[in-house]
């Protein structure tokens, strides 16, 4: 077959033909020389949002500004030619809005990639590496999550600036006088615009916990001091024997919370002790397993509930509910088609007034069940 020279047709018959390619054959007319390069930043710089998420073996992918959720384009590079890749992006455009970063990046690469690329708004990294701090390192953007942190120790985080921050790692290098040191710089100057700083703890210190309330003042704790009331205060990894005594710790600090997060295995005393005893102002979301079986003491009544792998749920759980929005899914459910149409019917005749939406995922289609409450 024999070439064409496309790229000796007049410039608007080039810029027709590129328009038409999909993200993949534009992205290889763009390797084949300088001058196809300068030809497709030409023609697609007002088409394409570079995103890039790098993971294990560096995967590479191209969205649409068009469509910012749509990924157009993918492909799986060696990480020998990580530094040509960011080379080769940076190129195209001077920035990109969000990076993604995951697998082993050793220091020299992160510090490359750290102090080349320009990241208007987040970057998340989920890597191992032997990175430590030096006077080069240095971040600043609107956010940054950090999983698997546990390479991040103080230095790391006094050479970064953010408005946003989530940091998880099972074995981690900030001790807890770390944290009360980072946080006594932030109340004395450091990173003054934080705004949401959310460390993920695999054992809770009630020490440590006091000991950062204290230190903060007062008027400050209900807009920045998040880990208390502006975040689900739950995503703790405790033994079960310590789960009343938190209940009851973070309580005695606060009278309710705006929303609350419970995962895990949960038993039908503690979870009634928590319903009882605590107040949720706006959103419950449970993603457990139990025995729980409703008692006259169970009632809840809230804006919103969220329940992922709810099979421990019956209907009288939720005839003893109101809400304003539910969303319900389990693989095994209690709940049967008939139960489903009472629960309709309920609401029809007056439970629940105020709901406005109820969502519940199903895992097997059942035309018949549609059809009867179509009908009702």
């Amino acid at each position: 077959m024999s070439t064409f020279p496309l790229l000796s047709l007049p410039s608007l018959v080039i810029w027709n033909v590129i328009d038409n390619l999909n993200a993949e054959e534009t992205l290889d007319l763009s390797m084949c020389s300088r001058k196809s390069r300068f030809l497709v930043h030409a023609c697609t710089k007002n088409r394409y949002e570079l995103k890039i998420r790098i993971c294990y073996e560096n995967e590479l992918i191209l969205y649409s500004k068009r469509h910012p959720a749509d990924k157009i384009f993918g492909r799986y590079m060696h990480w020998m030619y990580f530094q040509d890749l960011i080379d080769y992006f940076s190129s195209l455009q001077p920035s990109v809005r969000d990076f993604f970063l995951e697998g082993y990046v050793d220091e020299e690469d992160l510090n490359y990639f750290l102090n080349t690329s320009t990241i208007s708004e987040s970057l998340k990294l989920q890597i191992a590496t032997d990175h430590t701090p030096g006077t080069d390192f240095y971040i600043d953007l609107y956010s940054i999550i950090l999983w698997g942190g546990g390479w991040v120790n103080l230095d790391h985080f006094l050479k970064m600036n953010f408005t946003a921050c989530f940091y998880d790692a099972d074995t981690s290098l900030i001790t807890p006088t770390d944290w009360l040191f980072l946080m006594n710089s932030w109340i004395n100057g450091w990173n003054r615009r934080m705004k949401i700083f959310e460390f993920q703890s695999h054992e809770f210190n009630f020490e440590l916990t006091e000991t950062m309330l204290e230190q903060v003042p007062g008027q400050r704790i209900d807009q920045n001091v998040c880990v208390i009331d502006e975040i689900e205060l739950s995503r703790l990894y405790n033994l079960p024997i310590y789960f009343r005594d938190i209940i009851d710790y973070f309580s005695s600090l606060q009278p309710s919370v705006r929303s609350f997060y419970l995962e895990g295995r949960v038993k039908e005393d503690d979870l009634n002790y928590f319903l009882n005893t605590s107040t949720i102002n706006e959103a419950l979301q449970l993603e457990i397993g139990t025995d729980h079986k409703p008692g006259t003491d169970f009632y809840i009544d809230l804006y919103s509930i969220i329940l992922w792998g709810g099979g421990w749920m019956n209907l009288d759980h939720f005839l003893k509910m109101n809400f304003t929005a539910c969303f319900y899914d389990a693989e095994i459910s209690l709940i049967t088609p008939t139960d489903w149409l009472l629960l309709m019917n309920s609401w029809i005749n007056g439970w629940n007034r105020r709901m406005k939406m109820f969502k519940f995922q199903s895992h097997e289609f059942d035309f018949e069940l549609t059809e009867t409450m179509t009908e009702d």
